[in-house]
């Protein structure tokens, strides 16, 4: 993660199941089935937005109507993605364990 995000410090809240010190050594993990919930949040609905807006609205107005559409199909599924993370959030968060 250093690699890509840079030598920067960040800080991650994580369930715990066991107690953990200053200094201990853990895994943190996320379950695959989060990783692919939140991947089609984050990229499928936006897109399946975008494309639903413009088809209908190239039926509602030809060109313009069509960008406007995708415009705003992809706004709408952006914010009910966002909305639907925010619903989800406990089960998208990474558990540590203690190695």
């Amino acid at each position: 993660m250093a690699r890509v995000l840079g030598e920067r410090r960040h800080r991650l809240r994580v369930v715990c199941d066991g107690e953990v010190h200053v200094g201990d050594r853990v895994k943190i993990s996320l379950d695959e089935s989060v990783i692919v919930r939140g991947a089609l949040l984050a990229y499928l609905l936006p897109l399946a937005g975008l494309l639903l807006g413009a088809v209908g609205g190239q039926f509602a107005g030809g060109e313009a109507g069509a960008f406007a559409g995708g415009a705003a199909g992809f706004i709408l599924a952006w914010a009910l993605a966002r909305l639907l993370a925010s619903h989800y959030f406990a089960d998208l968060q990474p558990t540590a364990r203690l190695q």
